[in-house]
C-alpha cells in the first residue's frame, strides 16, 4: 500500500463484517463490532465525517443502524447494489470533497482492490485494523477548532436547509430572507486564526494564492509586510431569529458559519510595496469578490 499524506475528511464504511459482525441479510442476528461506536465518536469530534458504501437492502440496513443508535453519524449513505467505487464517488460529490480526502474501510480484499483500482487516491483500510484506526496520522488533524467539532451537525443543517428550500413556494430571495442572515466584520482575534488557516488548507483556490507560515503564531498568511503594519479582520455569516413568522415551514434554520481572513497593509506602513492600489490589494489580501460558500 502506498503511503497516504493527505488528511482524511471522511471515512466511508462497509457494513457487513465491518461495522457489525455478520451478514445482515443472511444471519439471524448481527452484533455491533467492539469499539466501533467509540471510533465514530472520536473521529466525529475531530471534524472527520462518516458515510457508508454497502451492498445491502437500504431499509433493512438503515433500521439496523437506527437500532444500534449510530444512524445519525453517517452522511449521504450509499446502501444499494452498485459498485462501491461508484458509491464512494457519489459520496465525494455530495459532500463536495476530493477523493484523496476519503478513507474506505472494508473487510473484503476484493472490494478494497476494486475501489483502489478505480480511485487510486483513496486510502483503503482493512477492517481488521480498526483497533489502530484513530491513531493513524491521516486521521489526526493538526488542530481541532470549535467549527470542526460541529462539522457533521453543520452538514445535517445544510441538508435540512436544502430540503426546506426545495419545498418552499416562492422566489429564492424570499426564502433567503426568512433565514435572518447576519454578515459581521470584526477585528481578527487570535482564536479566529486556526479556523482561518483551516479554511485556507481546505480551499484549493486559496492554496494557489498564498503559502502558510506555520511557525508564525499570529497567522497562516505571509504577505511580505511586517505584522506591525498589517490589519487583519474576519467576516462571518450567522443567523438571528426571523423578524416574522414567515420562516420556511415555520422553522428557523441555522446556517453554517463561514470565516474569511483579510490581511491588509495599513496606509501608514513604512514598508508599503510599490505598485498600483489594485496590485497592492492582490498582493496583500484575498481578491475582492472571493467569498464563496466553503464546505465545513
Amino acid at each position: 500500500m502506498k503511503p497516504k499524506k493527505s488528511s482524511i475528511k471522511c471515512v466511508v464504511w462497509d457494513l457487513d463484517n465491518t461495522v457489525w459482525d455478520g451478514i445482515l441479510l443472511e444471519d439471524t442476528e448481527v452484533r455491533l463490532r467492539p469499539h466501533v461506536v467509540d471510533i465514530l465518536k472520536t473521529l466525529d469530534e475531530r471534524g472527520i465525517l462518516h458515510s457508508i458504501a454497502s451492498r445491502n437492502d437500504y431499509d433493512t440496513a438503515l433500521a439496523k443502524l437506527q437500532e444500534f443508535g449510530i444512524e445519525e453519524y453517517f452522511l449521504y449513505p450509499q446502501i444499494n447494489w452498485n459498485s462501491k467505487a461508484a458509491s464512494i464517488a457519489q459520496i465525494a460529490k455530495d459532500i463536495n470533497i476530493g477523493l484523496d480526502a476519503i478513507a474506505f474501510v472494508d473487510d473484503q480484499p476484493f472490494e478494497r482492490e476494486e475501489v483502489a483500482f478505480s480511485h487510486d487516491k483513496i486510502l483503503c483500510i482493512d477492517s481488521a485494523e480498526l483497533d489502530s484506526l484513530v491513531d493513524r496520522p491521516e486521521l489526526n488533524p493538526r488542530f481541532i477548532t470549535e467549527d470542526s467539532k460541529q462539522r457533521r451537525l453543520m452538514y445535517l443543517a445544510d441538508i435540512r436547509r436544502n430540503r426546506e428550500e426545495e419545498e418552499f413556494v416562492g422566489p429564492k430571495e424570499e426564502f433567503l430572507a426568512t433565514l435572518g442572515m447576519i454578515f459581521t466584520i470584526a477585528p481578527c482575534r487570535e482564536e479566529d486564526l486556526k479556523r482561518a488557516e483551516e479554511l485556507t488548507v481546505r480551499t484549493n483556490q486559496l492554496n494557489k494564492m498564498l503559502f502558510r507560515e506555520r511557525d508564525d503564531p499570529w497567522g497562516p498568511v505571509k504577505t511580505g509586510v511586517p505584522s506591525d503594519h498589517r490589519r487583519r479582520s474576519v467576516s462571518q455569516t450567522s443567523t438571528r431569529p426571523p423578524r416574522s413568522a414567515g420562516s420556511a415551514n415555520g422553522r428557523h434554520l441555522r446556517l453554517r458559519p463561514h470565516l474569511l481572513l483579510r490581511d491588509r497593509a495599513l496606509s501608514s506602513s513604512p514598508t508599503k510595496p510599490s505598485g498600483s492600489s489594485s496590485a497592492l490589494r492582490d498582493r496583500l489580501s484575498y481578491p475582492e469578490g472571493l467569498v464563496r460558500q466553503q464546505r465545513p
